[in-house]
C-alpha cells in the first residue's frame, strides 16, 4: 500500500537510519505454516515472500508500454482516476524515470495528482466533505 496522502516516495518507506525498499506483491498468505510431517509450528514466513517491490512492478510496466499504457495495475490507476498532463497523457502519481531530473525526484509522490484524486475519487474522502450537506440524511437507514 502507497499512502499518496502522506508519504514522500512510493518506492521506499523513510526513516531517519535508512531506506527500506516498499513491498509490492507478496507470494501469498500461507498462514501457519508447520514443519512436514509434525504438528509442530514452524516459524517461517506465514505472510509469504516480497516476489516484487512496488519499484520493479513499475519499471515492468514502463518497459511494457509508455505514458500510463501498459495495462499494468499502477498504469490503469493513473490512466483511470488521473487528470491529464500537459501532454495530453494521463498526469504521474510519481516520479517513475529513474533517470535524474529537475522535473521530479524519483519515486516522489505528485502533490497535485494526489489532490486531485482526493476531491474526485477519494470515496471516504467524499463522504465526509458532503456528509452534512444532506448525503448523511440521504443515507441514513439505509
Amino acid at each position: 500500500t502507497v499512502d499518496i496522502y502522506s508519504e514522500p516516495n512510493a518506492y521506499y518507506y523513510e526513516s531517519a537510519f535508512k531506506r527500506t525498499a516498499r513491498p509490492g506483491v507478496r507470494d501469498g498468505y500461507s498462514g501457519t505454516s508447520v514443519v512436514p510431517g509434525t504438528h509442530s509450528p514452524a516459524y517461517g514466513h506465514p505472510y509469504g515472500q516480497t516476489t516484487a517491490t512496488v519499484e520493479e512492478m513499475n519499471r515492468r510496466e514502463i518497459v511494457l508500454g509508455e505514458h500510463s499504457s501498459s495495462c499494468g495495475q499502477w498504469d490503469i490507476w493513473e490512466a483511470v482516476f488521473g487528470p491529464r498532463g500537459d501532454d495530453g497523457y494521463p498526469a504521474r502519481i510519481w516520479c517513475k524515470d529513474p533517470r535524474p531530473s529537475a522535473e521530479c525526484e524519483y519515486g516522489a509522490i505528485n502533490r497535485s495528482v494526489a489532490a486531485y484524486w482526493r476531491e474526485n475519487y477519494d470515496m471516504l474522502h467524499i463522504l465526509k466533505r458532503r456528509w452534512a450537506s444532506g448525503l448523511g440524511a440521504k443515507l441514513s437507514g439505509k
